[in-house]
C-alpha cells in the first residue's frame, strides 16, 4: 500500500496477513468462503483489486470476476465468456507476459470453440480451462485463485448447487475457487460443513466504522472540508440513536460553518447531507424545505461555473423525488425522477439516467398510466446504446421486461421480439425469468426504491 498510516490500508493489510495465515498455509483447501458483512463489500473489492494487480502481496494469482449469477446451468459458461472478454481487451498485459515468458502458449482458441458447441458440460469445461491456463503460465509455487463476487445473485439455492457441482467434479491441482457469503445469513453453511471436502471458511474481524471515522476526522480541523466531515459524523451518530434534537443541532451547525466558508459547493453539500440524513426521522415537509434551499444554492453555483455544484444538482433531484414518493405525492415524485433522468442524460451518464427512469416508471405504472409508456420508451431507447458491460450493471433489465410486456399487451409482437433479442444478448436467453426473480426479490426486501444487496452488489 502507498500509505500504511491510512486506516483503510491497515484493514487491507490485516486481510492479507490473515489470508496468509489461514488460507495460503492450508495446502489442501480448494474452495474458500470469506464471511463478510454488507458494509465490508467495497473494502473487499479494494482488496481484490490490489491482489489481482501487479501490486498484490499474496502468493496466489487472483483472477476476479463480478459476473452475475442467473442460473446454475449458465454460470460456468458466463464466467468463461467473461474471461474471454477480459482476455481480448487486455492485449498489452498479454503481450508483455509473452515477452517475459517465451514459453507461454495457452490454447485459447480450443476453449473458445468448445463453448459454441451445443452439447458441452460447462462446469467441466471451466475446470479444464482453469487447469490449462495454470499449466500455460508456468508459475510453480503459485496457485491460481478464481475469485467470484457476483454483483447479482438472484437464486441462492442455485448458486449453492453450482458450487457443489464444481466441487464434486474436482477442482484441479494448484487451482482454488473463492466465494463470499454474508456473516449474518451464512447461506452456505451446510455446503461447507457437510457437503464438500477441502472447503475452508474464514471470517476476519475488521473495525470498519473506526477506520472510516479516522478518515473523516483526518486533516486540519480549521479546513471547511474537515469541519463538514466531522459534522456529518456527528449527525450520523445522532441519527443512529434517533436523537432528533442532537441531529438538528449538528445539521444547523454544519450549514452555518459551510455558509461561513462562502464556498457554494460546500454550502449545497451541507444542505444535501442534512436533508438526506433527515429521511431517518420521516419529517417530509422539513426535508423538502432543506433540499429545495440546497438545490437553489447548487443551481446558483453551477450557473457561475462551479462544476462541483453542477454534479450535486441531479443528487438533489433524486432525493427530492424520493421525498415525494415516501410522502405519497407520487405524481411529483415521477416528475422529479424524470427531471433527474433527463439531466443525467444531458450530462452523458446513461446508466444513472436509466436508474432514474426505472424509478419513475415503477411509480407511473400504478399512479400515472398516461406517462408510463413514454418513460419506458425513453429509457429503453437510451439503454439500446449502452455497451453490454454497461447494460449488465444497470437497471436496464427491469425496463426491458416492462417494455416487453407492454408491447405484448398492445399486440406489437414484432417489436416485442426485438426487445427479447436485445435483452437476451445482454443477460442471456433466460433473461425474462431471471429478471422476474430479481423483481420478486426486490419487492420482498424493500417497499420503496429497492436495490439488490447480495455480495458484490453494485
Amino acid at each position: 500500500m502507498s500509505n500504511e498510516h491510512n486506516p483503510i490500508a491497515q484493514l487491507i493489510t490485516r486481510i492479507q496477513q490473515t489470508w496468509l495465515e489461514e488460507v495460503t498455509s492450508d495446502t489442501k483447501c480448494k474452495l474458500i468462503r470469506v464471511l463478510i458483512s454488507p458494509d465490508e463489500t467495497k473494502l473487499y473489492q479494494g482488496f481484490l483489486q490490489i491482489e489481482s494487480s501487479p501490486h498484490g502481496r499474496l502468493p496466489e494469482l487472483f483472477i476476479v470476476f463480478l459476473t452475475p449469477f442467473h442460473s446454475k446451468d449458465s454460470f460456468s459458461l458466463d464466467i468463461i465468456k467473461s474471461w474471454f472478454e477480459a482476455y481480448d481487451q487486455d492485449d498489452k498485459t498479454i503481450d508483455k507476459f509473452r515477452k517475459e515468458n517465451p514459453g507461454y502458449a495457452w490454447d485459447y482458441d480450443y476453449f473458445k470453440t468448445k463453448i459454441s458447441q451445443r452439447e458441452v458440460d460447462a462446469d467441466k469445461l471451466l475446470l479444464e480451462m482453469l487447469s490449462s491456463f495454470y499449466s500455460a503460465i508456468r508459475m510453480p509455487g503459485k496457485k491460481l485463485l478464481l475469485t467470484l463476487m457476483p454483483y447479482i445473485v438472484n437464486n441462492i439455492k442455485g448458486y449453492e448447487q453450482w458450487l457443489k457441482s464444481i466441487s464434486n467434479k474436482g477442482i484441479p491441482e494448484n487451482v482454488q475457487i473463492c466465494i463470499f457469503d454474508y456473516v449474518e445469513q451464512k447461506y452456505f453453511d451446510k455446503l461447507f460443513d457437510q457437503d464438500i471436502s477441502h472447503g475452508k471458511t474464514i471470517r476476519i474481524k475488521l473495525n470498519l466504522d473506526e477506520a472510516i471515522n479516522q478518515l473523516i476526522e483526518a486533516g486540519d480541523p480549521k479546513l471547511p472540508e474537515v469541519q463538514l466531515r466531522k459534522c456529518m459524523l456527528k449527525m450520523a451518530d445522532a441519527s443512529k440513536t434517533k436523537n432528533l434534537e442532537k441531529f438538528n443541532h449538528w445539521g444547523n451547525h454544519c450549514i452555518a460553518l459551510m455558509t461561513g466558508s462562502k464556498i457554494k459547493s460546500l454550502m449545497a453539500t451541507a444542505y444535501l447531507i442534512y436533508g438526506s440524513m433527515l429521511f431517518n426521522f420521516k419529517i417530509y415537509e422539513e426535508i423538502e424545505k432543506i433540499l429545495q434551499k440546497g438545490l437553489k444554492i447548487a443551481e446558483a453555483g453551477s450557473a457561475s461555473g462551479d462544476s462541483a455544484c453542477k454534479n450535486l444538482i441531479p443528487l438533489f433531484y433524486g432525493y427530492i423525488a424520493s421525498n415525494y414518493q415516501l410522502s405519497k405525492r407520487n405524481r411529483l415524485a415521477i416528475e422529479w425522477f424524470c427531471k433527474q433522468a433527463s439531466l443525467h442524460e444531458q450530462n452523458a451518464f446513461p446508466v444513472q439516467a436509466i436508474t432514474a427512469y426505472w424509478q419513475a416508471a415503477y411509480l407511473a405504472k400504478e399512479h400515472e398510466a398516461l406517462k408510463y409508456e413514454s418513460i419506458l420508451v425513453s429509457a429503453y431507447n437510451l439503454g439500446s446504446n449502452l455497451k453490454k458491460e454497461e447494460a449488465e450493471f444497470s437497471q436496464y433489465c427491469y425496463i426491458g421486461l416492462d417494455y416487453y410486456h407492454l408491447l405484448i399487451s398492445k399486440g406489437k409482437i414484432d417489436l416485442s421480439e426485438e426487445v427479447n433479442i436485445r435483452l437476451s444478448d445482454v443477460y442471456g436467453k433466460d433473461w425474462k425469468e431471471s429478471t422476474k426473480q430479481k423483481v420478486k426479490s426486490l419487492h420482498t426486501k424493500y417497499s420503496t426504491n429497492p436495490e439488490t444487496v447480495y455480495a458484490g452488489s453494485k
